[in-house]
C-alpha cells in the first residue's frame, strides 16, 4: 500500500497488470485479487452502479485500452465484495461486451459478472462469517429477505456469450472457465433457459459441444472443471449426453458417478412423465445391476471396492433426488417406495466382508415453508438393545478425561421398547434452517444463515442449493426452530392438505436416536465391524477395525451425498455432524430413571464433574460424530455432550415425529 501511494504506483499497476494478463501465471488471479483490493482504494465515493457515476464506470468498461478496462472490471469486483454495488444489471451489460474480447479482459469481466450475482445487501456479511474473499465469488445467489436484495440474473440471451467466451478460453484459463460455468449455472437455475422456446437448436448444440465434448470429455482439463460441466448439463435437461458419460468405460469413475446423480437431478426438475420415468427406471437397473459382493484382504480388494462401489452410490442417490419431487404427505395413506442402497462390512477370519443390498424403504414429505420439505422414514415400533458390549473397542475413552469416573458405565447397554415414530432421513439442511428461522419468533431470535460453510461448486450452488447441513445452532436454537416450525404446521396442516392432527416434531431422545442409527444391527455401525470414508464423512487420518485411512475432507457434504442408508433408509448417522437430542447429559444412562421408552431423559442432575470441572448440570447429549472426529466417536453407542447455549461447527441436528399416544 505504501508503494501503491508512493510516485511508483503506475509501474506497480503496470507490472500488476502485466501479470494478471499472462494466462501462463499460475498466480494471475491472486495478483488480480491485490489489484482490486489497491483500486478500490480510490473507488468513487458514491456507490458504483449509481446514477452519480455509472456512465463514467460503464465508459471505462468499454474502454479500447485494455488496461483501463481491466482496471474498472476488477474495481466492480472489489465494489462487489465490499457490498457497494446498486445496479449490477447496468454494470453486466458492459462486462459482456468485454468479456468477448479475451483474454485478460474476459478475465477481469467473468470475474466481476460472478461477483454480481450476490446480493449486494448481505455481501460484506457474508465475507466476514464465512471468510469468503474477492478470488472466490459466490457460487450461487445468496439468501436475502431483504426486498431491495440487488442481484444480477443472466438470462437466455447472455447464454451464446458466456458459450462464446468458453469455446475461445485457453485449456490453462481454468479460473475464467469456473466463473463461466458458474454464470450459466445460474442462468439455468433462474429457470428461463429450461423452457425450449426460448434456446435454439443451434444454442443448445453449442451447449452439448462445449460443455460435452470440449470440457467434460477433455482429460487436459481439471476435474474440478469437469464436474462443473456435468451439472451444467443437468441444469439445462441434457439427458442424452449425461446417459453417454454414465456409461462410458473411459471415462473416470467419479465422473461417472456424477453423471448418474446428475440424472436424477434433471429427473428432479422435470414435470412427471416419460422423461422422469425413463431416467428413473435406467437409474434402478443401475442399481440392481451390480451387487457388490467382496472379500478384502488387500489394497486390491479396495480398488475393486472404489470401482464398483460409486456407480451403485451414484445410482441409489440420484433415485432419492428424483423421488423427491413426489414424495406422499405425512399420515395421509399413500404410499412412496424408494429403491435404496445399504452397505454391510462384517470382519471375518478369511478378511472384511463387504456386501451391499438393495432395499425398498417408503418415505413421506413434510412441508416446510419457503417451499422446502422434510423426509422422513419410519422407524418400526419394537424392542431394541443400545449401548456398547464391554468388549467394544473406544467405549471408555471417555474415562481417561473425567476424575472420578471409576465404575460409570458410560455406554451401558440396556433394552428399549420403543413405538413406531417417523424420523428425518437426514440431518436439517441449512435451506430447510433458513425457512422455518423466517418464521416470526417465539422466545428468541434466530440467525437464518448460521452455518459456517458455503458451498464449494456448482452442486452444492446449484444442483443442491442450501443442501448441506445446517451447523453451528445450540440446543437452545433447535428448540425455538422447533417451536416456530410446530406453530406453522398447526396453523396450516388442512391447508397443506394434511388429515388428522398435525404432525410434532421435536429432538430425539438418544434411545430413539441410538435404535434409528442402529436399525437392528448390534455392531459398532450400522454398516459393520468399521466405517470408511467413501461412507461417511469423518476425520479420514484415522481407522478402526479393519478399516483403511483417506481423506480428512474438513468440513461437511450435501446431505444425502454417499448414497447409502441402513436399514430404515436414514443416511449419515454416522460422522457429518454431531447431532442433538432432547437429553439432559447423564455419565452413566444404566441409573434410576432412565426412560426405557427411549424418550428424552431429564432425570437427576448429575455430580460428576468433567474438563476443567465444569459442570455436566445444564449440557445436553449429542450423538454420531462429525466430520472433525475420530472414527471411534462415531460409533452407534458412542455419547458426548455440550452446553445448550454453545454453538460450533461440528453439530446440527435431525427431528422426529413424536409418536401418537
Amino acid at each position: 500500500m505504501e508503494v501503491w501511494q508512493s510516485s511508483w504506483k503506475e509501474t506497480l499497476r503496470t507490472c500488476l497488470l502485466e501479470a494478471f494478463c499472462d494466462s501462463s501465471e499460475s498466480t494471475a488471479t491472486n495478483v488480480g485479487g491485490l489489484l482490486a483490493q489497491l483500486l478500490g482504494d480510490r473507488l468513487p465515493g458514491s456507490a458504483p452502479g449509481t446514477a452519480d457515476d455509472s456512465g463514467a464506470w460503464i465508459a471505462s468498461l468499454q474502454s479500447p485500452h485494455p488496461d483501463e478496462a481491466i482496471c474498472a472490471a476488477l474495481q466492480v469486483v472489489e465494489a462487489a465484495y465490499q457490498g457497494s454495488l446498486a445496479k449490477p444489471d447496468e454494470l453486466a451489460e458492459s462486462l459482456l461486451l468485454l468479456l468477448g474480447r479475451g483474454g485478460g479482459q474476459a478475465h477481469a469481466a467473468a470475474w466481476a459478472l460472478a461477483w454480481l450475482g450476490f446480493d449486494q445487501n448481505t455481501a460484506m456479511q457474508g465475507s466476514r462469517r464465512r471468510g469468503r474473499n474477492r478470488l472466490a465469488p459466490p457460487l450461487g445467489t445468496q439468501h436475502s429477505t431483504d426486498a431491495s436484495a440487488t442481484v444480477w440474473q443472466p438470462t437466455a440471451q447472455h447464454v451464446q456469450t458466456l458459450l462464446d467466451a468458453l469455446t475461445a478460453a485457453g485449456v490453462s484459463a481454468t479460473d475464467l472457465k469456473r466463473h463461466l460455468l458458474s454464470l450459466l449455472a445460474r442462468a439455468a437455475d433462474q429457470g428461463a433457459v429450461l423452457q425450449p422456446p426460448l434456446l435454439s437448436p443451434a444454442l443448445l448444440a453449442a451447449l452439448d459441444q462445449q460443455l460435452t465434448a470440449g470440457l467434460v470429455r477433455n482429460e487436459k482439463q481439471p476435474e474440478e472443471l469437469r464436474s462443473d460441466g456435468l451439472v451444467v448439463l443437468a441444469l439445462y435437461g441434457r439427458e442424452t449426453q449425461l446417459l453417454a458419460i454414465a456409461q462410458d468405460a473411459d471415462v473416470p469413475v467419479a465422473l461417472r458417478r456424477l453423471a448418474i446423480e446428475c440424472l436424477g437431478l434433471v429427473a428432479s426438475r422435470s414435470p412427471a412423465g416419460q422423461q422422469r420415468q425413463r431416467i428413473e427406471e435406467f437409474l434402478v437397473a443401475q442399481l440392481r445391476g451390480d451387487c457388490l459382493d467382496l472379500l478384502i484382504t488387500g489394497e486390491a480388494g479396495w480398488a475393486e471396492h472404489d470401482r464398483r462401489l460409486p456407480l451403485l452410490q451414484g445410482a441409489a442417490r440420484a433415485l432419492q433426488l428424483a423421488a423427491a419431487a413426489d414424495l406422499p404427505l405425512l399420515g395421509n395413506g399413500h404410499r412412496r417406495p424408494v429403491p435404496m442402497l445399504s452397505l454391510t462390512a462384517l470382519q471375518k477370519e478369511e478378511g472384511l466382508h463387504l456386501r451391499s443390498e438393495v432395499l425398498v424403504r417408503e418415505v413421506w414429505k413434510l412441508p416446510l415453508p419457503a417451499g422446502e420439505q422434510l423426509e422422513l422414514a419410519v422407524v418400526e415400533g419394537d424392542a431394541y438393545l443400545i449401548g456398547s458390549p464391554q468388549t467394544e473397542d473406544g467405549r471408555d475413552f471417555l474415562k481417561a478425561f473425567y476424575p472420578n469416573s471409576e465404575g460409570v458405565n458410560f455406554e451401558a447397554q440396556r433394552k428399549l421398547h420403543l413405538k413406531e415414530f417417523a424420523m428425518a432421513r437426514q440431518a436439517i439442511t441449512q435451506a430447510q434452517w433458513r425457512a422455518v428461522a423466517n418464521l416470526p419468533r417465539l422466545e428468541r431470535d434466530l440467525d437464518p444463515n448460521p452455518g459456517s460453510f458455503a458451498a464449494k461448486n456448482l452442486w452444492e450452488a446449484h444442483g443442491q442449493p442450501g443442501g448441506l447441513p445446517v451447523d453451528s445452532v445450540s440446543w437452545n436454537d433447535c428448540q425455538e426452530w422447533l417451536g416456530r416450525l410446530n406453530r406453522w404446521l398447526l396453523e396450516q396442516w388442512s391447508g397443506l392438505g394434511g388429515q388428522g392432527d398435525a404432525p410434532q416434531l421435536a429432538l430425539p431422545g438418544e434411545g430413539q436416536w441410538e435404535a434409528a442409527c442402529r436399525a437392528g444391527a448390534s455392531t459398532p455401525f450400522h454398516f459393520g465391524d468399521t466405517l470408511d470414508v467413501s461412507w461417511s464423512n469423518f476425520d479420514g487420518n484415522y481407522t478402526y477395525g479393519a478399516g483403511r485411512k483417506g481423506p480428512y475432507r474438513q468440513r461437511p457434504l450435501p446431505v444425502g451425498a454417499f448414497g447409502l442408508v441402513n436399514h430404515w433408509g436414514l443416511a449419515e448417522m454416522h460422522g457429518q455432524l454431531w447431532e442433538w437430542c432432547g437429553d439432559q447429559w447423564q455419565p452413566d444412562p444404566s441409573g434410576e430413571g432412565w426412560p426405557s421408552d427411549g424418550r428424552p431423559w431429564q432425570g437427576l442432575v448429575p455430580t460428576q464433574e468433567g474438563p476443567g470441572r465444569s459442570p455436566f448440570k445444564s449440557a445436553k447429549l449429542l450423538r454420531g460424530g462429525s466430520w472433525d472426529s475420530h472414527p471411534k466417536y462415531c460409533r452407534s453407542a458412542y455419547r458426548d455432550f455440550y452446553r445448550p447455549v454453545n454453538r460450533n461447527d461440528l453439530i446440527g441436528f435431525r427431528v422426529c415425529c413424536l409418536p401418537q399416544d
